[in-house]
């Protein structure tokens, strides 16, 4: 056997690094906002897109492509995915090809009487809320017709309405008619937009929500030969926290055992 001081020596930092190993890897955390590689110091419009990019309304989109297949195949499963996804409480809508809300599609009776047939709180604190609400919507998806809605109802109580007199309303996902034309990206891929409950920054929701979108994909019944697809910000986010996650511990791993071998040489 060895008894000399050295060994001992090397022993005692061996045992230190893989104590000071376990720990790293167990108490490591790891940030993942994908504001960080967003340049500094740009102003108000940079703090916006920086505040927008981590919970506002585009952060919560999730772009669902379905490529393979026949075009036919592709729209059955989108329309079929859809209808599968507007139950999940993952998600607060998923269009497939349907317009989204304008002035113009406010009937004019509910559009200019709306006031007399909801209870709404006019007060300072309320209209500034609804204000700051309409704000970040326009942010990201400010179309004309949008402005001219908000303009006249920044509360969206006419939308509220609307969906409260729809036969068969009560859920907040808009279901896809079979006779309507559906997204069709220019190669072909057939798309679906699903706005998700859950800010993109919140990468555990996310993670679920394309968890459970790849499972709601796995049992559609004309799947077979199909490829799914899923992108946005939260979808992003999730596959640069696994990338970092695995890149860390790889890393880790090899300097450990770089050093052990340096330390069993000497």
């Amino acid at each position: 056997m060895i008894h000399s001081p050295a060994y001992h020596r090397t022993l005692v930092w061996l045992v230190i690094i893989a104590s000071l190993s376990l720990i790293l890897t167990l108490k490591l955390q790891l940030s993942f906002d994908l504001g960080a590689f967003l340049p500094r110091g740009g102003g108000a419009s940079n703090e916006i897109l920086l505040q927008q990019l981590g919970s506002g309304p585009g952060s919560r989109l999730m772009v669902v492509g379905i490529a393979g297949g026949e075009l036919a195949q592709r729209q059955e499963a989108s329309r079929s995915l859809q209808a599968v996804l507007s139950e999940s409480p993952e998600f607060v809508q998923v269009l497939n090809g349907e317009a989204g809300p304008g002035a113009d599609a406010v009937p004019e009776p509910v559009r200019s009487r709306y006031p007399l047939m909801l209870d709404l709180d006019y007060s300072t604190d309320s209209l500034s809320r609804a204000l700051q609400n309409r704000l970040q919507d326009l942010a990201l998806a400010g179309s004309t017709s949008l402005v001219k809605l908000v303009a006249a109802d920044p509360f969206l109580a006419s939308l509220d309405l609307l969906q409260q007199l729809a036969p068969g309303s009560g859920t907040d996902a808009t279901a896809s008619n079979s006779g309507e034309v559906l997204w069709v990206a220019a190669d072909g891929s057939t798309v679906l937009l699903a706005e998700t409950r859950a800010v993109g920054t919140d990468l555990k929701a996310q993670a679920e929500a394309m968890a459970e979108v790849r499972a709601a994909f796995m049992d559609l019944p004309e799947q077979a030969g199909l490829n799914l697809d899923i992108t946005g910000v939260g979808p992003f986010g999730v596959e640069l926290q696994q990338s970092i996650q695995a890149e860390a511990k790889l890393r880790s791993i090899l300097a450990s055992l770089a050093v052990v071998l340096v330390l069993l040489v000497l």
